[in-house]
């Protein structure tokens, strides 16, 4: 498995238990009574971008290269890793500070953890455009080389 790979994973299985955590905490926080609105996009953002995007992220580095000749870059796996994580972070620190205190630099910052997570995004794409389009293309030529019977 490759070391990109390994790192996504990782990183996915501690978002998986630090936005669980997260999770048990706003639900003691609503029997005490604190304030867990605030909480409720961090946890999301930890789930869904943390954990899942991370999981399909590694997951298709690993299986989508049907042969080493179309392995994927390490090099844009590495910037996607950073970008997702960086923007992920940012995101989740200034997200609380925006939502508590209105703060503009913090709604700035905020933005930009959020560009960085659409920068990650399409690095991901075009990592894996040249195996998934190399993929259709086999099953085009299979397809036309053996057409569907009618009945």
């Amino acid at each position: 498995m490759p070391l990109a790979v390994r790192w996504f994973i990782r990183t996915a299985m501690l978002y998986l238990i630090l936005g669980f955590a997260l999770g048990a905490v706003m639900l003691i926080g609503k029997v005490a009574g604190w304030p867990t609105l605030a909480l409720l996009a961090v946890h999301t953002h930890l789930l869904t971008v943390g954990f899942f995007t991370m999981m399909v992220f590694g997951v298709s580095f690993w299986l989508f290269p049907p042969d080493l000749a179309k392995r994927f870059s390490q090099g844009l796996a590495q910037w996607t890793y950073v970008l997702l994580n960086g923007g992920l972070i940012l995101r989740l620190v200034f997200e609380l500070i925006f939502v508590q205190h209105q703060d503009a630099l913090a709604g700035w910052l905020m933005s930009i953890g959020g560009l960085m997570q659409v920068a990650a995004v399409f690095l991901f794409v075009i990592n894996m455009r040249g195996r998934v389009r190399g993929r259709l293309s086999e099953l085009r030529k299979e397809a036309d080389a053996h057409p569907p019977r009618v009945a």
